[in-house]
């Protein structure tokens, strides 16, 4: 099956799928905008990778995600602009708990490191700590919000990589104004399997198949500051 090269395309393709007459362009216009919507929760491709460079303007001060990476979805590493040691994600309590704790007496425990050691994401701030200084750079690996097909916009990173998925993600969301279609079983089975294969093969594309060894951060192994990691 040939898939669309356009929006206008896909809007047709998924009309023929379901085959519902009285179904109007504009549901299924939305329904394949939220096609776009579960793709870009469920998927881990490596086609939705980005880079974006973070410049530290204030030190201490956290960091408006979104104001930096408005195509900001979900991170995958964040590393320091100085040495590229990535840092070590916490949740909010447990960086608090850090924070709290690597102070005595109001001055850092273990004196003043040239750089951060490890970072928290909450209500769309990014946290690090230690404070990353002025003017410093971040490096942010991420997975973007992939744009969805509309005006201006005839493909996209699913339509040229994961059609299928995309396919089946829309009919699922049009399935809604459908009543007992014995389709959606079908549907809904393979828009799963499609996704877990899909993350499957992001996965064997970067690291191939030799047993992977999970490395422990390189500041923990140093022992130089106790405290922090206690």
């Amino acid at each position: 099956m040939a898939f669309p090269t356009t929006y206008a395309g896909w809007v047709q393709i998924i009309k023929d799928w379901i085959d519902v007459d009285e179904l109007s362009d504009s549901k299924i216009q939305v329904c394949l905008d939220l096609g776009h919507t579960t793709l870009n929760s469920d998927l881990n491709s490596q086609f939705m990778e980005s880079q974006a460079p973070i410049t530290v303007v204030t030190a201490g001060v956290p960091l408006d995600l979104l104001a930096h990476v408005p195509d900001y979805s979900r991170i995958r590493v964040l590393s320091s602009g100085q040495n590229g040691q990535p840092l070590l994600g916490l949740p909010f309590n447990e960086y608090q708990k850090r924070v709290g704790n690597s102070y005595v007496d109001g001055a850092p425990y273990w004196g003043e490191p040239d750089h951060p050691w490890f970072y928290s994401i909450e209500a769309m701030q990014l946290y690090v700590w230690p404070p990353a200084a002025a003017t410093s750079a971040l490096e942010l690996s991420y997975y973007k919000i992939v744009t969805p097909l509309g005006a201006g916009v005839e493909s996209n990173e699913f339509t040229d990589h994961h059609p299928d998925l995309l396919l089946y993600a829309a009919c699922l969301e049009v399935s809604r104004f459908i009543v007992e279609d014995e389709r959606i079983p079908v549907w809904q089975q393979a828009y799963e399997a499609g996704v877990l294969r899909a993350n499957e093969e992001a996965k064997a594309a970067k690291m191939g198949s030799t047993p992977l060894r999970r490395m422990v951060n390189l500041y923990q192994t140093r022992g130089t500051y106790p405290g922090v990691w206690g």
